[in-house]
């Protein structure tokens, strides 16, 4: 990876900032965004990767302590359904609620929001996570990875 000086260590939680150069799952990326999610239920961290190009983001979410990668997705069913499909995998809803949203990019202010959220899982332990917000609707398919898939670089 050019300009890669030196590798930065981590452990949970993961500590990424829009900016930050990372390899992941043999990627080179650039950290577009950090959106953090809380509510009284359950909290979690996106950021948005962009390896170069318009069409193919990659996420990596933290949940808890549990790292997931993935990637937009279309499911069938709406959120608030028992189950919703996707992929060819069922998704059982787990979670719903209302977070407040903080979303941080390496240029430009800080953008805050209200979403409802629906967080569904496989038996496999993959995870939808469905979220509506001023009448968008955005889903998230995710895998378990972990930390090992991911270098973080300082420039």
């Amino acid at each position: 990876m050019m300009g890669a000086t030196t590798e930065r260590g981590m452990g949970p939680p993961i500590a990424l900032k829009p900016g930050d150069v990372v390899a992941y799952d043999t990627q080179d990326c650039v950290v577009d965004s950090e959106t953090t999610h809380t509510s009284p239920s359950v909290s979690w961290v996106e950021w948005e990767l962009n390896p170069g190009s318009v069409e193919r983001r990659l996420t990596l979410v933290l949940v808890g302590e549990r790292l997931f990668g993935g990637q937009p997705a279309r499911v069938a069913g709406r959120p608030g359904d028992e189950t919703v499909a996707g992929e060819g995998v069922t998704f059982t809803l787990r979670r719903h609620g209302k977070a407040d949203v903080r979303t941080a990019r390496a240029s430009g202010p800080v953008a805050f929001d209200r979403v409802e959220f629906w967080h569904y899982t496989s038996e496999a332990g993959r995870l939808v996570i469905i979220c509506r917000s001023h009448g968008s609707e955005r889903s998230v398919s995710l895998v378990p990875t972990s930390e090992a898939a991911l270098q973080v670089y300082s420039v």
